[in-house]
């Protein structure tokens, strides 16, 4: 029998914890820049991330965060070359 007040499976974080822990990157662009160029020297072959929306987040919001990123956050890495 179901019990309601009894959650199954595993605990997802709250955002907030999600940002405190490094997992999700939240704020403006030079900070998002700042942290990629730390992960890019502390990884050297990484060659993709990965993007994603809040789940319920409108989809014209999330167009206009990627757009924000491709104009913002992207050009500081143009010029890599795979090898």
């Amino acid at each position: 029998m179901a019990q309601p007040g009894l959650r199954r499976g595993v605990a997802l974080p709250t955002l907030q914890e999600a940002v405190d822990g490094g997992t999700w990157l939240c704020g403006p662009s030079e900070m998002l820049v700042e942290h990629l160029k730390g992960v890019e020297e502390k990884y050297p072959g990484v060659e993709r991330i990965n993007l994603g929306a809040v789940m319920g987040m409108p989809r014209e919001v999330f167009k206009d965060q990627l757009s924000k990123f491709a104009e913002e956050v992207m050009p500081a890495f143009s010029g890599k070359s795979r090898q």
